[in-house]
């Protein structure tokens, strides 16, 4: 795989997809070369987001039989996996949560890009304290001929009522 060494199997998740572990620190996603349509925009819309508070896309490359997308290693996990019911979050770190996504958010938008699927699973965190915006499957550049969208993709619990309504959208519906 390209110089890294596989040491920890992570659960499976991503989208249904295998996500690994490598050496050094990096966290690989690894799909079937029949993904790849799919993809190709996650991909090119990713590595157009670099951002202190967005998932660093390392590298993209091709084998034979698969597609493996290189990213930044987030030691912590998914937001998800760090809250529940015996776990205290501090109104203080909530609202350094909501800056940092609100941050990635905001430059998403001046780039005319949405994620369309804002949630905790899609929430990085690390032992250091960073948070960072992952999961670009879903993502789309807005278009001076496409202003707008009506297109319904997301998680369900997660999407906005115009999502569900089907009803145009813009930058202010992510």
């Amino acid at each position: 795989m390209n110089g890294y060494v596989i040491f920890k199997h992570l659960r499976p998740s991503f989208l249904d997809l295998n996500v690994l572990l490598f050496s050094p620190k990096v966290a690989l996603k690894i799909c079937p070369i029949s993904d790849l349509p799919e993809l190709t925009n996650e991909i090119g819309l990713h590595a157009m987001c670099s951002h202190p508070a967005v998932v660093n896309l390392l590298e993209a490359y091709v084998t034979k039989t698969e597609v493996c997308i290189v990213m930044e290693y987030m030691s912590g996990g998914c937001l998800t996996d760090c809250l529940g019911v015996d776990v205290t979050f501090p109104e203080s770190h909530i609202a350094f949560v909501c800056n940092q996504v609100l941050m990635a958010l905001a430059f998403m938008h001046r780039e005319h890009k949405l994620h369309r699927d804002i949630k905790s699973d899609n929430i990085l965190v690390d032992r250091t304290g960073r948070v960072k915006v992952a999961d670009f499957g879903f993502a789309i550049s807005l278009t001076r001929e496409e202003a707008k969208r009506t297109s319904v993709v997301g998680t369900p619990y997660w999407m906005a009522p115009e999502l569900i309504r089907g009803q145009e959208y813009d930058g202010k519906v992510s």
